[in-house]
């Protein structure tokens, strides 16, 4: 009996060890997939890119269309002129990236952080931004027609003679904004904070 209960420990050991090894290289893996750097040829339509990262780099122009970048790191990239519809950057950062002239639409940025970024005159329509976080980015001129911007921070953010009408902005944080010129017509503004909010000329719908 005793020689059998030696025999087990001994075998539940080696299991634990091989066990540990597993860890170690699934987590290796992924530390490899977070800090990966890919070329610029490797940015296609409908290509999976989440958790790469692309900081710094230049893609303007590139096709991204229906691409994946979830959680990818892609904070002073240049997507200017990209054409980003219906891609996916749930999580991502994208702070101080230029994605102005960028074609947007329906482009998934739950959750992301987009903090300074340059998004003037990119079409944004159709787009989910809800809960993303946006202070002080650039809108201006930007056509977020019908975009979801659900708790979205937007403190201090340029909004001049951007298109949201239809856009969902309810419980957005709007706090010294500057929505000058802006289309808000027919966007729905429940709870939204918009304390210090530059409105002058802005097009509200009055119910």
């Amino acid at each position: 009996m005793k020689r059998t209960a030696f025999g087990s420990v001994i075998l539940l050991a080696a299991y634990l060890l091989s066990s540990c090894g597993d860890i170690e290289l699934t987590n290796s893996k992924i530390e490899n997939k977070i800090k990966r750097t890919p070329d610029r040829s490797e940015f296609k339509p409908f290509v999976d890119l989440s958790y790469i990262d692309a900081r710094e780099m230049n893609l303007s122009n590139v096709d991204l269309s229906g691409a994946y970048l979830e959680y990818a790191y892609m904070s002073n990239a240049n997507l200017t002129g990209a054409n980003l519809d219906g891609a996916s950057f749930q999580g991502a950062f994208l702070a101080d990236a230029d994605m102005s002239f960028a074609r947007m639409t329906n482009v998934n940025l739950y959750n992301a952080d987009l903090a300074d970024s340059n998004l003037t005159d990119a079409n944004l329509s159709g787009a989910n931004l809800s809960v993303a976080g946006l202070v002080g980015t650039n809108f201006a001129g930007a056509n977020l027609s019908g975009a979801n911007l659900f708790m979205a921070d937007m403190r201090i953010v340029n909004l001049t003679n951007a298109n949201l009408r239809g856009a969902n902005l309810s419980g957005a944080d709007l706090r010294g904004a500057n929505l000058s010129g802006a289309d808000l017509r027919g966007a729905i503004l429940t709870d939204a904070s918009l304390d210090g909010a530059n409105l002058t000329d802005a097009k509200i719908s009055v119910p």
